[in-house]
């Protein structure tokens, strides 16, 4: 019960609402709520549905200690581990562009984070952000990793694997 909500409408009369309460003993609930990992709202998608995404994906950088990870280790964890965050959050909702920035900024920020050597000094970047995101072979083109390919690729792109581990072409 006590994980158990319901929710109305906000011009439903109050007394409605105390007698849901005393008959099934759920609390009042507002939108958005959080449903199978996915916010339920009503209204336009706001920047604010996906601040659990983003807090999720700082926590789990925070547990990561970069000054003893290379570049490629460090590019490992963001594509098998915090990538796979929100795919299926973006692949149900279409997020604003701003909102798939901020979770790309994040990354990219993790990624060049200051090395041990460097004493606390800006190093050269020598590889664009957006370089690292791209494919790396022909093979692989319909998997990416970065954000907005990603809803392309569950929007627009057949399934490249099947359920047995088969390839399709």
């Amino acid at each position: 019960v006590s994980k158990s909500s319901f929710i109305m409408d906000h011009h439903v009369a109050n007394h409605w609402a105390h007698q849901i309460h005393e008959r099934t003993g759920f609390a009042r609930g507002d939108l958005p709520i959080p449903y199978l990992g996915a916010p339920l709202y009503k209204g336009h998608l706001s920047h604010e549905l996906f601040i659990d995404v983003r807090q999720r994906m700082i926590d789990r950088i925070s547990g990561w200690s970069h000054r003893h990870l290379s570049f490629g280790g460090r590019l490992a964890l963001i594509k098998c581990t915090l990538c796979t965050l929100p795919l299926h959050l973006l692949a149900v909702l279409d997020p604003h562009q701003s909102t798939i920035h901020e979770l790309d900024q994040i990354l990219a920020r993790y990624f060049w984070k200051y090395s041990e050597g460097s004493r606390g000094r800006r190093q050269t970047h020598w590889v664009k952000w957006d370089s690292i995101c791209r494919p790396h072979s022909e093979e692989f083109r319909f998997v990416f990793w970065a954000f907005g390919p990603a809803i392309q690729t569950f929007h627009l792109c057949p399934p490249i694997i099947n359920i047995d581990g088969t390839h399709l072409r």
